[in-house]
């Protein structure tokens, strides 16, 4: 019996370390990968990758590298579903905050912060000094995943806007191939 459990499984490739965060309804899942050299983090939605393992890391001042050479030392997890009422209501007299939060705590007292809201993800990263600390550089990339034979990510959505504006209220209009888009304003919904 001990040799079947030695030499009866055939070996499996060593996975990449993955930590998950599912939104509240389900349909957004970020990902966050830990190779050893690198940390990743990558976005599905409705099972459908959006974005596909995209490379995140922050240079503090005395070139400390969060996300260089990432071992998680502990994760913990928390739900919130609550509602906030603004000072000066715009909108909406109330609004909803309801997310999922996965937190990854590292060596030399850094962390990830990663949270999935049904309609977004985000993630952030934190540390328990006591001290200030000085950002250098932060790397922040997004391997927008294509959609086939077009090349365009399947979520890109252009508008005719002429000007910035500092909401986000624009009327959508349906996917453009990526060479009709030349030089006009866009943004993700």
């Amino acid at each position: 019996l001990l040799l079947y459990g030695l030499f009866g499984v055939p070996a499996t490739p060593a996975q990449t370390p993955s930590h998950q965060v599912q939104s509240p309804d389900g349909n957004v899942v970020m990902t966050v990968q830990t190779d050893g050299e690198h940390l990743t983090y990558s976005i599905a939605h409705h099972g459908q990758p959006l974005v596909e393992p995209s490379p995140i890391s922050m240079t503090l001042a005395g070139r400390t590298v969060l996300g260089a050479a990432p071992t998680v030392e502990n994760t913990s997890r928390r739900q919130v579903d609550r509602t906030l009422e603004p000072v000066v209501p715009e909108k909406q007299t109330e609004v909803p905050v309801r997310f999922r939060e996965l937190r990854l705590d590292f060596q030399k007292d850094l962390s990830l912060v990663v949270r999935a809201y049904n309609n977004g993800a985000a993630y952030r990263f934190e540390t328990s000094r006591d001290d200030s600390v000085t950002v250098e550089t932060e790397r922040a990339t997004f391997d927008l995943t294509d959609s086939g034979a077009t090349g365009t990510p399947t979520f890109y959505w252009a508008r005719n806007e002429d000007s910035f504006i500092t909401h986000s209220e624009s009327i959508y209009q349906p996917p453009l191939p990526t060479d009709s888009i030349g030089g006009r304003m866009s943004t993700l919904p």
